[in-house]
């Protein structure tokens, strides 16, 4: 999660989010199909996605064209259930195993809803942290996605399709991403959308800001890996499978 003062704290900044990258091999079967329109950087402008448009781009291929990866650890997960998985829900999985390296066999291990929950709280936090880590979006438009970017949870077709980074997958659809979401049970969603303000909000905050101090470091640090501790503490907390 790097992109604050990157001149300066970039090797520390950047070190969180090297344990979150990246993907594993062996593919199992994919979605069928993908939302064939998204509002273009949430402006409301809508324009056709055909697969081709994706083709092009090395590990960055639409769902429907690649295999979902995903660890040894968690074959007999996605051999029992894939077949009866949605479309938008495979491709979570698909996004969440070319994007994770640590995280996706641990998250495919758990029990049911809360699976699901967790493999969204990730991919939304992914997606913000696309946002954030793109030096190619101006800090005008990028400060206002940061401070509203919990709001397109609920907003069905809002995808951005000008990102330039590796994972920009997970923001050009997030449509896959915001269904599943609004899938969730309340207690879920309500945990996803504090989580992913509070981190919004404190991104912004570290755009421009000089950090000089270990007060300021713990701080950015908070928002943009301790929140997601205290989401997960939540997650399952409201899951009941686990002592309060």
């Amino acid at each position: 999660m790097a992109g604050v003062c990157c001149k300066s704290t970039a090797p520390f900044c950047s070190a969180f989010k090297r344990t979150l990258s990246v993907r594993h091999p062996a593919p199992i079967s994919t979605p069928r199909s993908a939302p064939a329109a998204c509002a273009r950087g949430g402006a409301g402008r809508r324009r056709r996605r055909g697969g081709s448009a994706l083709l092009g781009r090395p590990l960055h291929l639409h769902p429907a064209a690649v295999g979902l990866h995903r660890p040894a650890t968690t074959h007999s997960f996605c051999s029992s259930v894939q077949e009866s998985m949605s479309d938008s829900r495979r491709a979570c999985y698909i996004y969440l195993n070319q994007t994770s390296r640590s995280f996706a066999a641990v998250i495919q291990a758990l029990d049911g809803e809360l699976r699901h929950a967790v493999c969204i709280f990730y991919l939304v936090l992914r997606a913000l942290d696309t946002v954030e880590d793109d030096m190619t979006i101006p800090l005008e438009k990028k400060v206002p996605l940061l401070h509203h970017f919990h709001t397109f949870l609920h907003q069905p077709d809002w995808c951005f399709t000008e990102s330039k980074e590796k994972d920009r997958q997970v923001l050009e659809d997030f449509p896959s991403i915001s269904v599943e979401f609004r899938n969730l049970a309340q207690e879920y969603r309500d945990v996803i959308s504090d989580i992913c303000h509070r981190m919004g909000v404190g991104m912004a905050e570290f755009l421009e800001k000089k950090v000089d101090s270990m007060q300021e470091w713990d701080k950015y640090c908070h928002y943009v890996a301790g929140l997601v501790g205290v989401g997960l503490s939540r997650l399952f907390s409201a899951s009941l499978l686990e002592e309060p």
